[in-house]
């Protein structure tokens, strides 16, 4: 399945304006459902075909997504996840946006992203792992 990311707050088929039955009907019915954490609000949608999470409000509205490996998530043509940091930061960077760097990876608040990225301090030869993408434009 297609996730590129072309407008804020929708990434491929999805958006931050489905519910929890139309994003299980595009994505399929083989899915896992759990809480993410103990002081999770709702249940996260784990959809491991696609190599994704997919994070609901209490209303069971999309609030987000968090893309791994093999999902695919891409950006003007470039894969997000899976990739080595340095040249995902250039994609940004080249393209007159520029990623904030923490201790866990970085943020591209423009787009609703933000990148994990464990080993940071190895630098350019680090990994992203996985991507959190925020499907609400509400600021």
């Amino acid at each position: 399945m297609d996730f590129s990311f072309r407008v804020l707050g929708a990434v491929g088929p999805l958006s931050g304006t489905l519910s929890r039955m139309q994003v299980r009907s595009i994505l399929g019915r083989d899915f896992e459902e759990f809480k993410k954490t103990a002081a999770s609000l709702n249940t996260t949608d784990s959809f491991v075909r696609h190599d994704l999470h997919v994070f609901y409000d209490e209303q069971d509205m999309v609030k987000g997504v968090e893309f791994f490996d093999r999902s695919g998530v891409s950006w003007q043509g470039h894969k997000l996840v899976g990739e080595k940091l340095f040249p995902v930061l250039s994609l940004f960077r080249g393209n007159g946006i520029q990623p904030v760097i923490d201790d866990d990876g970085f943020d591209v608040s423009e787009f609703g992203m933000s990148f994990y990225v464990p080993d940071i301090e190895d630098g350019e030869d680090a990994l992203i792992k996985s991507l959190y993408m925020n499907l609400r434009t509400e600021r």
